[in-house]
């Protein structure tokens, strides 16, 4: 029975992650973390070794602070909508709670370190540095800019945000439940394009909680071209579809929309530092419009 002291749930989503879904699992049930963990995977109805991997990794786990969980998906979702469901339907019980995809890797001290600090300095959500690795899981050194602090000002941090716009790695860190479920409806497609739902999501964390990192490579994200599955499978953006290409710029405006609407509503921000981020957001909305443009064109 696990009780919701301290305690972390862990929602997992993994669609033919016969390659690596076993490094994933083994980087969890590593972790030096003394409380108890449960991880909840959601198998995508994946038609390869998948389940048959994790169902041998379950039956061999000798953790008996971490209980792992599979639930066999009854329809295809796509990645938000599977974390969407795991968010609201699992994390509710528990204090912390974190985003797993089945190619990301953990260093041993990454939960409690993370939860030190979360507890320590009351925070919502934090993150440590990444660094990439390849199918052989070679390292690569990572662009860990910027750095996302409560100790620096909302205003620093949303400026930042607004112009590289990097959900790596802050968006696979921990997060106080309580805070994460207060701002979910914020991770969500908004509009057909299926786009920015993530940045959204952090966007509010930066505008209405407090944040920080850990400057410690502990966490390793697999550069396995994730786009280009979301394509084949048709559950990513739209605007994958040439026809519907030119649309980015909708969407774009869509999102800026958003973020315009959230700084014009907060208390937080002052009057001048309002009219200065708008003016960033319209600068950086032709600016990543056009880059995305192109990136589209040529993948």
């Amino acid at each position: 029975m696990i009780n919701a002291c301290d305690n972390l749930c862990i929602g997992l989503c993994v669609w033919n992650g016969e390659s690596t879904i076993k490094k994933t699992i083994l980087s969890l049930l590593n972790q030096n973390y003394k409380n108890n963990i449960k991880i909840i995977i959601l198998d995508n109805r994946s038609d390869d070794r998948t389940v048959r991997i994790i169902k041998e990794l379950k039956n061999n786990n000798k953790k008996k602070n971490i209980i792992i969980k599979l639930v066999i998906d009854k329809k295809k979702r796509n990645v938000v909508a599977a974390q969407n469901y795991l968010a609201k339907k699992y994390f509710l019980k528990f204090d912390f709670s974190m985003f797993v995809m089945d190619d990301d890797i953990y260093h041993k001290n990454f939960v409690n370190t993370v939860i030190k600090r979360l507890k320590k300095k009351n925070l919502d959500l934090v993150y440590t540095n990444y660094m990439k690795i390849d199918s052989d899981t070679k390292k690569i050194i990572a662009r860990n800019k910027p750095l996302y602090s409560y100790t620096i000002s909302k205003f620093y941090n949303l400026a930042n945000y607004i112009i590289y716009r990097n959900i790596n790695p802050i968006f696979f860190g921990i997060y106080r439940t309580k805070s994460l479920l207060e701002l979910i409806e914020y991770y969500n497609h908004f509009d057909s394009s299926k786009s920015n739902h993530d940045n959204l999501l952090i966007f509010n964390f930066l505008l209405k909680k407090k944040v920080d990192v850990i400057k410690k490579n502990y966490f390793f994200f697999l550069e396995k071209g994730r786009n280009k599955i979301e394509k084949i499978r048709e559950t990513g953006p739209s605007y994958w579809k040439l026809s519907s290409l030119f649309t980015i710029f909708i969407y774009q405006f869509n999102f800026s929309t958003r973020m315009i609407n959230l700084l014009v509503k907060s208390n937080q921000i002052s009057l001048l530092k309002k009219i200065l981020l708008f003016s960033l957001i319209c600068i950086i909305y032709f600016q990543k419009t056009l880059s995305y443009l192109t990136k589209r064109l040529f993948i």
